[in-house]
């Protein structure tokens, strides 16, 4: 079996583009190996600053050929009504380079028709990535790409170099004037000079020789010890925030870890400001004591070995000095304006071009969060209320205008030290929490409800002038938004109908936005609904069920699809679900009315109607409970009555009001399953 290593060697990569690009680099690649009809072990994705590269173990050394089937001529022209093969045939066979004898007759759609089935001629491995590596390289994507001098290609930076090599064979092919070689480089600085690697076992190790740790899991625990190390000679830990090591990770071929110190003065700070400059300015990691309180100090990863670190050691704390000087004026002069007075501003702030300006936002954010405190927790609204008037005044601060990252936590700041009341606080700071996929929600009442009173109202008002996410732009954060609002539902257990909450929102824009906007939004929150579903581990087939009858209560489609994929385990499952599609096959139109039991003719019949309303009303209870497993273990006793009425009544009869009193019971019995679930979309 062979190696092949793939590594295209370009200027500095924007850290933006990383982790994605890993996870896109390994997807495509195999997706590449299978079209090729390639089998392997494992792709091995590694990446630094300047290089992207694939590995990938046990390569055969050649491709299984596939086999392929050719449709020649209709049958009845290929042979004669004797059967013997006629001029069609026989140029058929011989074009495909086969006896008669081989051909055979094909069903299609169009009929029957003369094929051949053909096995392709293997080809060996290495001609196959000669063409294979240039379209993978260039279907790579990125948020941004470029073209550089006269090249007509487009890359996330200008390629400089390319490494491809199969065992100890060069894998030859040429990009825009660029050839494919077995060269590589090591450290820009410390190591610039050309490496030729004869085979793929020597790729890791001799770039590590010429400082490149090219492993980017290897390289994050090589900065995490040793920020480890370089904290503890301050006294303390570093702060390792996920984001900040992700970003210092792609910062670094060769990570040296330099500890530094800053003013304790600047200790009087809040604690967000601190971090924020160390880790969104300047990419150090803070440095706090074992109660998580931050020290004066840091810890800076550089990309170059020294030699005399204190001349580096003193330029980190220099300009780290400086921006914490900034910081602390800007902090100093926002405090002296009450939050209040800055709302006046936001007039001339512009949220949208086509909704005009944040504080028209912020009334729309009172009036929707006022009506959702009123729903969920009245005795809060006073705070709610008043959270909303200054969620958005932080934006026009000096600390805000720098910081950008400190919105909404400067806000809460600056009301606590204005005497505003702990809950008014806590919901500024939290309300645009989640701020990433998975991230942390509100964690109270107040936070959560002006959270979602702020995302339903940017969703609402981009859905009404056009921006609807399409692909990957989404500039409003619109998915992440909506996920927000449905992790919170579910998550807080807010008995709060999401219908109503879009119905809400728009009427918050004074209905100015066309009524069919409602089904979108419900669409689009429904797709966002079944990935949260399936992040649970949910089966596919379950959250299809449940979203069927989805009602717009969120923690409750939650909890039915729990029940439901725990139900699915018991041994009455598979016949219910049976029982079930033999009434939704026949009612295909809602009978509105119910059946007349006068109408009656077969005992099957009147038991089943007698079975339903003894269940119905268990049934209304144990929904009322949320108990929805013993909801579906309910409709179990329906099973045998269902089987027995299909059994021995006949429903589509000649007799119109017959028919129509069966089909009546029968849509009963349907509405009851679809309080909890349509049974139809389980595959048995």
């Amino acid at each position: 079996m062979k190696t092949l290593v793939l590594e295209i060697g370009t200027e500095e990569l924007p850290l933006t583009i990383f982790p994605e690009i890993l996870d896109q680099m390994e997807t495509l690649f195999s997706e590449y190996l299978q079209q090729a009809n390639l089998t392997w072990s494992k792709i091995k994705i590694m990446a630094t600053p300047r290089r992207l590269t694939v590995m990938v173990t046990g390569l055969p050394e050649k491709q299984t050929g596939k086999e392929i089937e050719v449709i020649g001529p209709p049958y009845k022209i290929a042979f004669d009504h004797d059967g013997n093969p006629t001029k069609a045939a026989i140029g058929f066979a011989q074009k495909q380079g086969v006896s008669v004898s081989e051909l055979t007759c094909i069903e299609t759609p169009k009929g029957e028709y003369v094929g051949v089935k053909i096995k392709e001629s293997d080809q060996p491995t290495e001609e196959i990535l000669a063409k294979l590596l240039p379209d993978y390289i260039l279907s790579l994507s990125f948020p941004k790409s470029m073209r550089w001098h006269e090249g007509k290609i487009r890359f996330s930076r200008p390629i400089h170099w390319i490494l491809a090599l199969l065992d100890n064979k060069i894998i030859s092919f040429t990009i825009d004037g660029i050839k494919s070689n077995n060269i590589t480089f090591g450290h820009r600085f410390s190591a610039p000079e050309a490496i030729t690697i004869s085979h793929p076992d020597q790729y890791i190790s001799k770039l590590k020789k010429a400082f490149v740790i090219v492993e980017p899991e290897k390289r994050r625990d090589e900065i995490i010890n040793l920020a480890n190390k370089a904290a503890q000679g301050i006294g303390g830990r570093p702060l390792l925030d996920k984001e900040l090591l992700n970003w210092v990770n792609f910062l670094v071929e060769y990570p040296v870890a330099i500890a530094g110190k800053f003013d304790d003065a600047f200790l009087e700070l809040p604690s967000p400001v601190l971090i924020t400059v160390m880790k969104h300015h300047q990419k150090y990691l803070p440095i706090q004591n074992e109660k998580q309180r931050l020290l004066p100090g840091f810890v800076a990863i550089i990309n170059t070995p020294v030699v005399n670190i204190k001349p580096v050691q003193k330029g980190l704390e220099r300009v780290l000095q400086a921006r914490l000087a900034d910081a602390r004026f800007f902090y100093e002069k926002d405090l002296k304006t009450p939050l209040i007075d800055y709302l006046p501003q936001l007039k001339g702030v512009i949220f949208q071009a086509d909704l005009g300006s944040v504080w028209e936002k912020v009334q729309r954010i009172q009036k929707i969060a006022s009506w959702l405190a009123e729903k969920i927790a009245p005795e809060k609204k006073e705070a709610v209320i008043r959270a909303a008037l200054l969620c958005k005044a932080d934006l026009i601060t000096e600390m805000v205008n720098e910081f950008p990252e400190l919105q909404g936590v400067m806000g809460g700041i600056y009301a606590q030290k204005q005497g505003e009341p702990a809950a008014v606080v806590k919901a500024i700071k939290e309300h645009y929490l989640p701020i990433e996929a998975g991230g942390v929600l509100p964690q109270t009442e107040e936070g959560a409800i002006l959270s979602i009173a702020d995302k339903i109202d940017t969703i609402v008002g981009c859905f009404g002038v056009g921006l609807i996410p399409t692909g990957t732009s989404d500039p409003f954060a619109l998915r992440r938004n909506s996920l927000g609002i449905l992790r919170i539902l579910h998550e807080k257990a807010f008995s709060l109908s999401l219908f109503e909450l879009i119905d809400f929102g728009i009427k918050a824009y004074e209905n100015r936005f066309a009524s069919e906007i409602k089904g979108q939004l419900i669409e689009f929150f429904k797709t966002r609904l079944t990935s949260l579903l399936l992040e649970k581990g949910y089966p596919h087939p379950v959250m299809e069920a449940v979203l069927a009858v989805f009602n717009g209560h969120v923690p409750s489609t939650f909890a039915k699809a729990h029940a439901l994929s725990e139900f699915s385990q018991s041994l009455h499952f598979q016949p219910l679900v049976i029982a079930y599609k033999r009434v939704h096959r026949i009612i295909t139109t809602v009978i509105s009315t119910g059946p007349n039991p006068a109408l009656f003719k077969e005992p099957q019949e009147r038991a089943l109607f007698e079975k339903y309303l003894e269940i119905k009303k268990k049934i209304n209870t144990l929904l009322g409970k949320k108990d929805y497993y013993g909801a579906l273990n309910t409709l179990v006793t329906l099973k045998s009555f269902i089987d027995d009425f299909f059994d021995h009544v006949m429903v589509m009869v000649e007799d119109k009001e017959l028919r129509q009193n069966r089909l009546a019971l029968l849509t009963q019995i349907k509405e009851l399953f679809l309080q909890l679930a349509d049974l139809s979309k389980i595959p048995i």
